[in-house]
């Protein structure tokens, strides 16, 4: 799936609501490449999860696997809600995220609750994520959360020779985000873990 412009949406999207626990969708996307996708809106990637579902249980049950999303302008991949369960595991992302929505971060991976702490549940693992260079968002972020659960491991990340300040392998605005045993880019320090040149907030880290 390639965009021919910035009007390109969403290469692949899952979408979820309603009340019944037993409304579920599983999935297995394998092979597939998304390329080019737009910056019209915050939710706008190459592949798109969202669940506005109440009540608990899975209704989204997604495993991604051999995938390539590249240059999508705001997101990789999004996820949000209370009851997505994704799994991502030997893809790669290579410079999604490099000039987002106004006012957006730029996002190779992102876990989510708009608003709440509550959010979706995301496992990646065994992929090779690269932040875009040049890019021109506010910021630029590899994987993350805000507000949903992540756990990342096994992974390459490549900060891309971005400026560390604006841009991050890994970031965590609330939520919970446990990140171990992935490259980083460089060998690791004692003091690597608080690092703010890679890793904003509160993010577990055991480099194994």
């Amino acid at each position: 799936m390639t965009g021919p412009d910035a009007t390109f949406q969403i290469g692949v999207w899952i979408f979820t609501a309603g009340t019944s626990a037993a409304d579920i969708i599983t999935a297995t996307i394998d092979n597939v490449s998304v390329t080019g996708t737009g910056r019209g809106a915050s939710d706008w990637a190459g592949m798109r999860f969202e669940d506005w579902s109440t009540g608990s249980g899975t209704r989204q049950d997604v495993t991604i696997t051999a995938c390539t999303l590249t240059n999508n302008l705001n997101r990789g991949i999004h996820v949000r809600g209370a009851n997505a369960l994704i799994d991502i595991g030997t893809s790669t992302f290579t410079g999604n995220g490099s000039n987002a929505a106004a006012g957006q971060e730029g996002w190779g991976i992102y876990c989510g609750n708009t608003g709440t702490g509550n959010g979706s549940n995301v496992t990646v693992h065994n992929c090779f994520i690269t932040n875009p260079n040049p890019y021109t968002s506010t910021n630029v972020v590899a994987m993350g959360t805000y507000g949903g659960t992540l756990n990342a491991h096994d992974n390459n990340l490549n900060a891309n020779a971005t400026p560390t300040w604006l841009a991050k392998n890994a970031s965590a605005t609330f939520g919970s985000f446990t990140a171990n045993c992935n490259w980083w880019g460089s060998a690791c320090s004692q003091g690597f873990e608080v690092s703010p040149d890679l890793i904003s907030g509160p993010v577990t880290i055991n480099t194994c």
